[in-house]
């Protein structure tokens, strides 16, 4: 890992983390985070969406989806209350696509926090298997996040040669 260099937004989601004092994969809680926050969660059988102003902040998950799918959900939610503002149906359509891909970084960021990442063995034949259950995400997010971890290492390694 001492090779890895996280992005901005990474190095961001890692000190919100830690600024919540949330260091352990099994301290990742939605709802101690929305608390956290100042966001009301809540889950009902509607797609996933939110909604903040001055006076109120609301995530509202999809209930009908898996765990894993509704934590991945919540981490993309998450992301348009901490760090978008207004409503994304009043957006240019150019602005709205970079504000759900931010999203989409931020929820693999989140779900599987850098900072939580020293302490797991990159030679395990089951890596994928080990991250996908300890952060409690779907075994793609967990394959992914290892690529994106494993690109950027590599580049830097190529950098070096």
């Amino acid at each position: 890992m001492r090779l890895y260099v996280p992005t901005r937004l990474e190095k961001w989601v890692s000190d919100w983390y830690i600024g919540m004092k949330i260091f352990e994969p099994h301290e990742i809680d939605e709802y101690t985070i929305s608390e956290h926050e100042g966001i009301l969660l809540i889950e009902k059988p509607l797609p996933s969406h939110s909604f903040s102003d001055e006076h109120v902040k609301i995530i509202c998950i999809d209930s009908r989806e898996s765990s894993t799918k509704r934590r991945e959900q919540f981490f993309h939610e998450m992301c348009h209350v901490l760090r978008h503002e207004g409503s994304q149906t009043k957006l240019h359509s150019g602005f709205r696509l970079l504000q759900e891909a931010d999203a989409e970084n931020f929820s693999k960021y989140a779900a599987i926090p850098i900072h939580m990442l020293e302490k797991i063995n990159f030679c395990d034949p089951y890596i994928v298997e080990t991250v996908s259950e300890l952060f409690s995400v779907s075994f793609e997010l967990a394959e992914f996040r290892l690529k994106q971890i494993k690109n950027n290492m590599l580049a830097k390694i190529s950098i070096i040669a």
